[in-house]
């Protein structure tokens, strides 16, 4: 068997990543052969990673990234705040948002993507491994790929990158488009305009009026009645509509007053960190410990 010297350590971790007690009895596994030692914390990784498989990760980041005619929105979670801050995991990010826009994965699936080989490994393999080096579940929740080449874009990142908008548009002042775009990301709104709302989503709203004024239309003639509904549905829709939406730097202005004649909204896309997934609760006190833990 071949000795095992510090260098022989030194050099692992540096290429893996790994803590120094793992790299250790890698090389001790495969008997100083540093593939072999390679392919063990691998699949030590791997093996790790699935014990975690059924925790919660709704904390992360938001990663959006442009070049050329296109520009990529990508939401990574992790089970911490801290850990969405590591620099591994921003890096780990920031380099499969560049992947993606290299490769043009915007018809893919997830499924398919998480299969696809990135530096040598298939990705999923690389967030197992993060999910290792890091102690947490790492995962890629979603992530959406634009070509932009004959529109005008911009895009917003909230400081904490857990808020990123990325809005389409065409003949749309660059200074209003900027606005915009941290309009979505404040009022988050569900649809562009009138027209994109569902039917199903208008009928139900008119049930909910009409319930909810069921005092205040007693009595009146129906076409008033008509009035009173619409008025309330018209009211909670523009909530929802960003056409609609009263501009957050001026009130008196809707965001479809802004436009020029020749203006248009093409599309915008909304990401908040975890939104819709189930958070676990927990105190401070108990992050904090198990971030310790974690470390150990």
């Amino acid at each position: 068997m071949k000795k095992i010297t510090i260098e022989d350590i030194k050099k692992l971790r540096e290429k893996t990543n790994a803590g120094l007690m793992e790299v250790k009895k890698a090389l001790q596994k495969a008997e100083g052969d540093f593939e072999k030692a390679i392919k063990w914390l691998r699949e030590k990784g791997l093996a790790n990673a699935a014990k975690k498989s059924d925790r919660v990760a709704a904390e992360g980041a938001i990663f959006i990234l442009n070049k050329e005619n296109k520009v990529v929105i990508l939401e990574l979670n992790s089970e911490t705040d801290f850990v969405a801050v590591n620099k591994l995991f921003i890096d780990f990010g920031n380099k499969i948002s560049q992947y993606i826009i290299n490769t043009d994965f915007k018809e893919k699936s997830l499924e398919e993507f998480r299969k696809t080989i990135f530096d040598g490994e298939k990705i999923d393999e690389k967030i197992a491994s993060l999910t290792t080096k890091l102690g947490e579940k790492i995962s890629l929740r979603r992530f959406d790929l634009f070509d932009v080449e004959n529109y005008q874009f911009s895009t917003y990142l909230h400081v904490n990158k857990k808020i990123g908008v990325i809005v389409i548009a065409k003949n749309v002042e660059k200074d209003l488009l900027k606005d915009i775009a941290m309009q979505i990301a404040a009022m988050n709104p569900e649809y562009l305009s009138l027209k994109d709302v569902p039917n199903d989503k208008k009928e139900e709203e008119y049930k909910i009026a009409r319930k909810d004024l069921k005092d205040t239309l007693k009595g009146k003639p129906e076409n008033i009645q008509e009035k009173i509904i619409s008025g309330k549905v018209n009211k909670v829709l523009s909530d929802l509509i960003l056409e609609e939406q009263t501009f957050v730097k001026d009130n008196s202005k809707k965001i479809k007053q802004l436009l020029s004649k020749n203006a248009k909204l093409i599309s915008f896309i909304r990401y908040e960190v975890g939104e819709g997934i189930e958070k676990k609760i927990e105190n401070f006190k108990d992050e904090v410990m198990k971030q310790i833990k974690n470390k150990e």
